[in-house]
């Protein structure tokens, strides 16, 4: 660049040049801003272009909210994506913070500039012109020839590129193009003057009116003291809890001038250690995924079809608050219904159940995932299982669909395979050859839907041969005569013609169970939600570790002795059942007699949809997806169609973030505090210890992301609930509950992030401890007494029933969008028999779609995995693909949703938790519909 050409000039357009490229505002984008465009734009013989940028804004009924959603589109939250980031180092590096981002900060500080607090990424558009526009400034133009070609020009031309093509406004496409002529690139646009010429007349055309009342004082880059920062290498930083599973290992960071390069394991954790999985290694690109949601959005489209426009933040939650109160006011608290899930959705899920009062709360992971289980043994034994199991010193280990090694939590697939290595035996029932089934001593081929009766018929067996432990359920069983009584029909023929497998395995799993009694892992599972007849299942997984004896024993269910510390949410107010859907009013009995905690979600739906018994017209989602994670999506869609206003709090833009209102972007695990995670050494038999780790945050949040403490402080403020808010700040929150063990944030930062104190023997049985095998509290609510089996329908002709399970590289939906996870497992391909797909003709890697029973079909496709690891009545494929939101630019309609397939509802009766495996399909190949043969 000539260093003849005058530097005020060129300093001047850049800077001009910038400010049209940044979020449109009134404040700047006014008639003084554009009257410099346009005589920039006349002096240029542009004047066609001029002409078109003034009848497309003298058209609109609101120019400035036109511009915001254009902006939004292109360049923070489109649809079908991101059209044209401005990050150089999305287009070199293919993700946000990338090395490039580094090194355009570096060359920033090499030249004694800084970026402000407040700013945007280095590497984003308008930096990097703030940037140039100070160097000319200071007449270093060596440094501008420098930075343009190595850090500028790279990644402009595509940006331009994308500008040009996906814009739908001519705004945007002009000033790209006098970016382009600035930079003596050729342009399309007939510029009819000197590039010299210009620069002189842009700048009397900017100085024309006061600088300031068109180009903003503020800027991202500014002057700085020089400073080695970064020089060093990586720093590793502390504190860090996973929480791409709900395992929650331990970790460190290794971060390099404010960028996170690599996540580890805690080398001080006595839980995972070291190591963590794939999931785990991925969430840096999590963390910087460029679809991630960076700014407060409002939607001015509609539900379903969003068109987004970047907002603030008071905008937002003055909206939030106005519209939640105003259904509070007209409605009552109960004119909410809320979808949570996850650490960070805690304490706003305790406000409005607590402060504002809704009965209406649906966790995915209670009501569609572990909530029968958990109830169940609450029935049986007065506690939640967890999934507390001594596998790494049990002699057997007894699974019942249970996908370790597939479902992959660090220090559990530690216990799982230190038990195998010990010699321990494995007995997996499954449909499906799975990983585990793969190590099995016996894998057992259940038909889908009968593991009950298989249990059944295990534990009369026991009883009728004499061969459970006698002094265990006399000791600390209720109910043993009636328990036997009921189950004495199940014998080892009759189950095995139910459950469709050999009896003489049944009784090769019952005599294996009984020789090495009571040192035998009865694993409760986690995700339990699949026929409607669960509860029935869990409790007779929880007798049967009873009759073994197998509870509090060295190899059995052992709830190690973990250490305490404080929980600090909203205070609870007097209970008021006038409005919780469970309880009939006439007579005060409970629909769902052994709920999880909170409202089943069909109840929640049903009267959404309906508006009886009362209406509810607002809905908060915090976290939770419920379009990939609740049965019948178009029943969800139609709960969003029936509310007066929709929230959303997300990191990623899931499904269900296109039916809501006001979207707000949450700050990721990663970048805030909040959960407290504690536990004990996972091997029970060695050191007893115990450990307190405190999610801390790894690096500081980009853009516009807040945590849950403050979002939800600021809408309860706006609803008349300041009084009521416990704790200020996040830290302020987790500092309070590390009190109560003598903690603090700081404690543990010195200590590594880890504290680690002495321990407690697990091992002994409580003197209360009980097992009720017969439960005269479920007879007194309608429900058998002892563990009963219920039939599921069988397949319709033609058809497969569908099952579906987890990958070890994804968490359901969550990840779909992670580049590294997707290349490792970019598609779910549907598991077929190979007799099945022999008579189908079908073969590996054949390319299928799906119709389930009820006509519904699959809007994606996916491949063909032919196999005889499966039943011949089954298909299976992993849960999570297919996502439908096309703001997710590697997820979106990659594999099939499993999901959208399920559609016909079956609920648990006693806990009203949703069945998700009692839908049937057929394949689609070429169009043609494929019955499966009997």
């Amino acid at each position: 660049m000539s260093t003849t050409e005058p530097s005020e000039d060129i300093s001047r357009v850049y800077r001009f040049l910038s400010q049209c490229m940044q979020y449109p505002d009134a404040e700047w984008l006014n008639h003084e801003f554009l009257n410099v465009l346009y005589n920039l734009l006349g002096t240029l013989g542009a004047v066609e272009e001029g002409a078109a940028i003034k009848k497309e804004l003298d058209s609109a009924e609101d120019y400035i909210e036109d511009l915001q959603v254009e902006y939004t589109r292109l360049f923070i939250n489109g649809i079908p994506h991101v059209i044209a980031p401005p990050y150089g180092s999305i287009y070199i590096d293919k993700s946000l913070q990338g090395a490039f981002a580094g090194d355009t900060l570096a060359f920033y500080r090499d030249k004694g500039f800084g970026m402000n607090d407040d700013a945007d990424l280095p590497d984003h558009l308008i930096h990097e012109l703030e940037f140039l526009s100070l160097l000319v400034e200071e007449k270093d133009f060596a440094g501008e020839q420098e930075f343009l070609n190595k850090l500028f020009r790279p990644w402009y031309e595509k940006f331009h590129s994308k500008v040009t093509e996906g814009t739908h406004h001519p705004y945007y496409r002009v000033v790209v193009q006098l970016i382009d002529f600035l930079l003596r690139r050729k342009t399309k646009m007939a510029f009819n003057l000197t590039r010299r010429k210009f620069l002189q007349t842009a700048s009397l055309a900017a100085a024309s009116v006061p600088l300031s009342k068109v180009v903003s004082a503020n800027t991202g880059v500014t002057k700085a003291a020089l400073d080695t920062k970064g020089t060093a290498g990586d720093k590793t930083v502390v504190g860090g809890i996973c929480e791409m599973c709900f395992w929650r290992c331990q970790l460190v960071g290794k971060v390099r001038d404010g960028r996170l390069m690599k996540l580890e394991g805690n080398p001080k954790s006595i839980d995972n250690g070291t190591s963590i999985c794939a999931r785990g290694n991925a969430g840096v690109k999590l963390l910087y995924d460029v679809d991630r949601l960076k700014y407060p959005l409002k939607n001015v489209g509609k539900r379903g079809a969003p068109k987004w426009k970047k907002i603030s933040w008071k905008e937002a939650l003055d909206e939030c608050g106005a519209k939640l109160k105003n259904t509070v006011d007209k409605y009552g608290p109960q004119g909410i219904c809320v979808f949570p899930h996850g650490s960070s959705a805690k304490y706003p899920m305790h406000y409005f159940e607590r402060a504002v009062g809704t009965h209406n709360v649906s966790e995915a992971s209670f009501f569609q995932c572990r909530g029968i289980r958990d109830t169940a043994y609450l029935a049986t034994t007065g506690k939640p299982p967890g999934e507390k199991v001594d596998m790494a010193n049990t002699k057997v280990m007894f699974f019942i669909g249970n996908h370790l090694g597939e479902n992959v939590h660090v220090s559990h697939i530690k216990q799982y395979i230190k038990g195998l290595q010990n010699g321990a035996k494995l007995i997996v029932a499954d449909p499906r050859f799975s990983a585990a089934a793969a190590k099995a001593d016996i894998w057992v081929q259940i038909k889908p839907g009968t593991d009950t009766a298989y249990m059944l018929a295990i534990m009369n067996y026991l009883v009728k041969n004499n061969k459970y432990d006698k002094a265990f359920v006399e000791d600390y069983t209720e109910g043993f005569e009636e328990f036997a009584e009921a189950i004495k029909e199940w014998t080892l023929e009759k189950a095995a013609k139910e459950c469709d497998i050999p009896a003489g395995q049944i009784k090769e799993v019952a005599e294996m169970l009984a020789a090495n009694a009571p040192h035998v892992a009865i694993h409760p599972g986690r995700h339990v939600s699949w026929y409607g007849n669960d509860f029935q299942r869990q409790r007779a997984l929880a007798c049967l570790t009873g009759i073994l004896g197998a509870y509090y024993v060295k190899g059995g269910w052992v709830p190690a002795k973990g250490p305490k510390v404080g929980k600090v949410s909203w205070a609870k107010g007097e209970a008021d059942h006038t409005y919780d859907l469970n309880i009939n009013h006439q007579d005060g009995t409970k629909q769902y007699t052994n709920k999880p905690p909170g409202t089943p979600t069909e109840l929640i739906r049903d009267c959404a949809i309906s508006g009886k018994p009362y209406p509810i017209k607002s809905c908060v989602l915090w976290g939770q997806n419920p379009l990939q994670t609740i049965p019948n999506q178009e029943k969800m869609k139609d709960l969003f169609l029936a509310m007066d206003f929709v929230m959303c709090v997300d990191v990623m833009p899931t499904d269900a973030t296109a039916w809501a209102d006001i979207l707000l972007p949450e700050s990721s695990y990663l970048e805030r505090y909040d959960y407290i995670k504690k536990g004990t050494q996972w091997d029970l038999s060695k050191k007893h210890q115990q450990f307190i780790a405190a999610r801390m945050p790894l690096v500081e949040p980009m853009f516009e992301r807040k945590d849950q403490i403050y979002i939800t402080n600021e809408i309860a403020k706006r609803m008349g609930n300041e009084s009521k808010i416990p704790v200020q700040t996040i830290e302020e929150l987790v500092d309070k509950s590390l009190a109560t063990a003598n903690l603090s944030i700081e404690k543990l930062k010195a200590e590594d992030g880890i504290h680690i104190q002495p321990g407690k023997d697990p091992y002994g049985i409580p003197e209360d401890f009980t097992v009720v095998l017969y439960n005269e509290d479920l007879v007194d609510d309608g429900h058998p007494g002892a563990p009963t089996y219920k039939a599921v329908p069988d397949n319709p002709e033609g058809f497969a029933r569908l099952l579906y399970g987890r990958t070890p590289v994804h968490t359901f939906n969550r990840s779909q969008n992670n580049v590294w996870l997707h290349n490792a497992m970019p598609d779910n391909p549907v598991w077929i028999n190979n007799e099945v797909a022999a008579k189908l003709g079908l073969i590996d890697g054949d390319t299928v779609g799906f119709v389930n029973s009820e006509g519904v079909e699959s809007a994606t496709t996916t491949t063909v995995k032919v196999t005889a690891g499966i039943r011949k009545d089954c298909v299976y494929m992993y849960h999570g693909y297919g996502s439908a939101n096309p703001a997710l630019s590697i997820g979106h309609g990659t594999g099939v949703d499993d999901q959208s397939l399920i559609t016909k509802l079956a609920v648990d009766p006693e806990t009203g938790c949703n069945g998700m495996r009692n839908n049937f399909v057929k394949l689609i190949k070429d169009g043609r519909v494929l019955d499966i043969p009997a």
